[in-house]
Order: structure tokens, then sequence, then C-alpha cells
């Protein structure tokens, strides 16, 4: 009986009090930490839930939260812990531990932030990998002040306006940069010129077929034949 009178405040019926309860509970101890780990997962008010979720230090309890928490801004807060842990904003998980959860970080917003953030780490350059999107690429370079995270980030960007970007903005002030973009643009341009003259070529053969097969025989005919299908 007494027991329903003395319930911890974060068992409290008004969700105001368990907010107010979940603040005053810290991670680095386990008792609450037990504690924090159940109110962020089984708590009714998302509220609440996301108030533990920010203290939480659980990875797989954390990445449980980010796909299974029925609210969007829980499962956006449980990414954004996961991205603290990795970057070594809290907790103590070692570079293997935070390179495993790069995996579950799905935006590219906060991969930019992990890459920015942990600089020429094995952790920054895995999550570099990550990112798909070469407009933040070329966001990335314009923002990192580290030259290696800017050369790998340059070496990923493909699309052709990206890089006539990049090599104006790299010209005269950073010579690395500004060869990638060069050398790269070259080569698609020779890619072009390439692809153009097969077209034009094949046009030309098409062409002399049908001529041939329109043709009165010669004695060449044959071999003129053969040599145009061989190169077609």
């Amino acid at each position: 009986m007494l027991a329903r009178f003395f319930k911890p405040k974060w068992q409290h019926r008004k969700a105001e009090v368990r907010l107010r309860a979940v603040s005053k509970l810290s991670a680095n101890d386990p008792s609450a930490s037990e504690i924090l780990n159940q109110i962020a997962l089984q708590d009714h008010d998302a509220e609440v839930r996301r108030a533990a979720l920010t203290r939480v230090l659980d990875a797989s309890l954390l990445i449980r939260a980010s796909e299974e928490d029925s609210n969007e801004h829980n499962r956006i807060t449980a990414l954004q812990q996961i991205t603290h842990l990795i970057s070594g904003e809290q907790g103590q998980l070692n570079d293997d531990a935070r390179t495993s959860l790069l995996p579950h970080i799905k935006s590219t917003e906060l991969l930019l932030h992990l890459v920015l953030n942990c600089n020429e780490s094995d952790v920054g350059l895995a999550a570099l990998e990550l990112i798909a999107d070469e407009a933040a690429l070329l966001d990335l370079i314009r923002q990192s002040e580290n030259k290696e995270i800017r050369r790998q980030a340059a070496q990923r960007i493909e699309q052709s306006d990206l890089l006539e970007q990049l090599e104006r903005e790299s010209r005269g002030k950073d010579k690395r940069l500004y060869r990638i973009a060069r050398d790269k643009l070259q080569l698609q341009r020779e890619q072009i010129q390439l692809a153009n003259a097969r077209l034009e070529r094949r046009q030309t053969l098409l062409t002399s077929l049908q001529q041939l097969e329109k043709g009165e025989e010669f004695p060449q005919f044959g071999a003129k034949l053969d040599a145009l299908n061989l190169e077609w």
C-alpha cells in the first residue's frame, strides 16, 4: 500500500514530474543508467522518452530507439546521441566501436558533423566515405581546414558542374585541389570527345554499309563488306 505513495518521481503519473526527474539522472551512475534506459524505451510520453535519450550512453539502445520509436523527433534525437558517441563528445568508446556505429547514421548533415569534428582520425575518414551527396562534399571542402579530408572529398566528386566550381574556388588558393578538379574535368572532356568520335565513326560505317547494300557488286565487294562488318 505504502509503495503507491512513495513511487520514485520518474514513475510519477504526471509527465512533467517525470521530465524533471530525468534531468537529475546521470548515465554515469549504473543504477541511474538502467532507469534512463527503461524510460527511453518504455515511457508513454514522447517528450519524457526524448529527454532520457539525450542522456543515454548505451549505443545498442540508441540504435533501437532510432529505428523503433513511434515519434520521429525521438528517432532523430537518438541518431544525434549516437553521433555524439561516435565523435567522442559523450562516452568513452574506442575507435573500433565508434566506427562500427557509423552505418546507422543515414543523415548527411550528421555525417558532415562527424567528419568536421573527428578530423583526421579513422572515424572521421570512415564517415567521409559514407557521404554520397556530392554537393555536401563540396561544402565539406569549403568548411574543413584539414588538407587530407579536403583531398579525399575532392577525389569523390564526379559531377562536372561541381568540379567546375571547385576548380574556380581553388585556383590560386589550393594547388592540390585545383589539380584534382582540373584533371577530372579534362578526363571527362576526353571521354566525351572519344564518345562523339565513336558515334561519328559508327554513323560513317552505317552509311558505307547502306551504300554497299544498294550498289552493284564489284571484285572487292566481299572483302569490303567483311572489313566494314569487322569494324562495326
